[in-house]
C-alpha cells in the first residue's frame, strides 16, 4: 500500500509540474500573439501569421486546461490511496490543486 502511495504522490507531483509548465506555455503564446499583432499592424507579417499565433494559444490553453484535470484525477488517486475522504477533502477545497 505504502509504495501505491508513494507512486501516486510522485505522479501527482509531476502533474503539478507539467501544470506550471503549460502555464508558462499559455503566457509564451500570448506574447507570441502580442507581438504578431503588433507585426501586421506595421504590415510586416500576414494574416495568416496572426491566425497561427492564434491557433497556438487556443492549443496552448486547452493543454493547460487538461495538465489541470490529470492533476486533480492525479490528487483525487493520491487521497483515495490515502484513505482521506475524499467529497469531504473537495468540499474545503478553494479551487487551487496546489493548495492541497
Amino acid at each position: 500500500m505504502s509504495n501505491k502511495v508513494d507512486t501516486a504522490y510522485r505522479a501527482f507531483r509531476r502533474a503539478l509540474r507539467e501544470a506550471r509548465t503549460a502555464a508558462r506555455n499559455v503566457a509564451a503564446a500570448k506574447e507570441n500573439l502580442r507581438i504578431e499583432e503588433d507585426q501586421y499592424k506595421a504590415g510586416m507579417v500576414r494574416t495568416t501569421d496572426v491566425l497561427d499565433a492564434e491557433a497556438l494559444l487556443a492549443a496552448s490553453r486547452f493543454e493547460l486546461i487538461a495538465r489541470h484535470e490529470s492533476a486533480y484525477a492525479r490528487q483525487g488517486r493520491l487521497l483515495a490511496l490515502a484513505g482521506r475522504d475524499l467529497a469531504a477533502f473537495y468540499r474545503g477545497v478553494s479551487g487551487n490543486v496546489e493548495g492541497s
